[in-house]
């Protein structure tokens, strides 16, 4: 075979090896579905234990609602002035387990809750002067959570007197309610408040008060501070964190005394949501439709994210799927970088592999991916990792050995493997570095592939010289 004759038949060859590792996206992108699949029923999984422990919980409170009343034409509008403590000192602590159904294990959290401030004195005369009614009889102190069913026992003091704590639908929903003195009302006063409560995802705070603390500890080491304002101070170990928010009058966002509608309203003969109503949301709905004056009024809906929120949110990085989504994206670099240093061993050394041994090794890499997800959902992910990746560097090592029979390529291929899946390791390790080590391996496969193909054309030109003299 003459020289064009052989560089025509290497084109070729790299072209047909480029042609099946482009026909290998097509596996790789089927378990790449597998993943998410898989991930959907971990996540349903997770709903279904959420359901029966209790969603993440948000907190609010304490506050002071003073219902009030005015008529309009032929209906009666009822709303609820909202008064803010002046001072709040909260601290929440937090230890967590792991729950399981069927295969799947999320963490959740027990919570232990103690705050302690005070109440300014509250001007039911001034009030009166703005209202035709003012329900004092209905006055509560309220203490709103996301989720009451994760609420297992309770305490309010006021005053150092024991109060008794209900629940009942307020304008933020279900809550936790009491009613209070009225000499307490009218003097303001100390408070202390305890609670034991469930959470799952995580838990946050709203700073409400004209001076706010709010101290957060917990056994859980990966947390993530999502709220709306980082913690002043903070310690993350792995036995767990520390950390604490201060707030103010203005960081807060929102007035010290606010006006919440959907208290109530009667329409056309009907009354809507009275105090202990049921419907709240279709209650607030037809008191803004019917409110004159609604600029007056400020709608505040805690779980929303209408208010400064203080907190963190569970990061779990034992779930497998993520890791192994990132690693079945890395899938089609890992049998470039493959193909690509086998045709460069082939350049440089007197053997030649078989397209169907290509798409052998090919497919290999493809199911180490699938073998990498089905263990990882039994073991944790640092474990799973090397068994998948042990079990096919021996089977890829030894194919090669019986497919070329040369042991200098079998060594090669073998430390080509550990090197591919040690940096994939590293880049899941480093995810903010993924991207400078993905591209590093490319300019080393081009390296490699600028060094096997150097003397191609040089060849070439050394032989048609020769040619051309004789």
């Amino acid at each position: 075979m003459n020289i064009e004759e052989q560089n025509k038949s290497i084109t070729i060859r790299f072209a047909i090896v480029a042609a099946l590792a482009a026909v290998l996206i097509i596996p790789t992108l089927l378990i790449g579905a597998l993943v998410s699949e898989r991930w959907s029923f971990f996540r349903e999984a997770v709903d279904e234990i959420k359901d029966t422990w209790s969603s993440d919980q948000v907190i609010i409170g304490p506050t002071i609602m003073v219902p009030v009343s005015d008529t309009d034409g032929d209906e009666r509008q009822f709303q609820r002035v909202v008064y803010m403590p002046k001072t709040l000192d909260m601290q929440i602590d937090s230890t967590h387990e792991f729950r399981t159904r069927t295969i799947f294990t999320t963490p959740v959290l027990s919570l232990k809750l103690t705050a302690s401030g005070e109440f300014e004195p509250i001007d039911l005369k001034n009030l009166a002067t703005r209202h035709e009614h003012v329900h004092s009889n209905h006055i509560l102190m309220s203490f709103a959570v996301t989720d009451v069913r994760g609420i297992t026992d309770v305490e309010l003091l006021v005053e150092g007197q024991s109060v008794p704590v209900t629940v009942s639908e307020t304008g933020f929903g279900k809550s936790l309610n009491a009613k209070v003195p009225m000499q307490y009302i009218l003097n303001g006063g100390d408070f202390q408040f305890s609670a034991s409560m469930r959470a799952s995802d995580g838990v946050h705070v709203v700073p409400h008060a004209d001076s706010s603390t709010i101290t957060i500890v917990s056994s859980w080491p990966h947390p993530k501070f999502d709220g709306d304002i980082l913690p002043e101070t903070r310690e993350v170990s792995d036995s767990g964190f520390v950390a604490s928010w201060q707030g103010n009058a203005i960081s807060r966002g929102f007035n010290q005394t606010m006006y919440l509608p959907g208290t109530g309203i009667t329409y056309q003969g009907e009354m809507v949501g009275p105090w202990g109503e049921t419907n709240y949301r279709q209650s607030a709905q037809r008191i803004r439709s019917y409110q004159q004056d609604s600029s007056t009024l400020k709608s505040m809906d805690p779980f929303g994210r209408d208010l400064i929120q203080v907190g963190f949110t569970v990061l779990d990085p034992v779930t497998p799927y993520r890791k192994v989504s990132r690693t079945v994206n890395y899938g089609i670099l890992f049998i470039i970088l493959t193909f690509g240093v086998i045709l460069s061993i082939e350049l440089v050394m007197p053997v030649q592999f078989h397209y169907v041994q290509y798409l052998v090794i090919g497919t290999s890499l493809v199911i180490y991916f699938l073998t990498l997800l089905s263990i990882s959902e039994h073991l944790p992910f640092g474990q799973a990792y090397l068994i998948a990746a042990s079990l096919m560097t021996i089977m890829l090592t030894g194919y090669t050995h019986l497919a070329a029979k040369v042991p200098t390529i079998t060594g090669a291929v073998f430390l080509l493997l550990l090197l591919l899946y040690s940096v994939l390791y590293l880049i899941l390790r480093l995810e903010n570095y993924a991207l400078l080590v993905g591209t590093s391996l490319l300019l080393l496969l081009l390296a490699v592939l600028m060094w096997a193909t150097k003397n191609l054309t040089m060849v070439k030109d050394r032989a048609t010289s020769e040619e051309t003299t004789s």
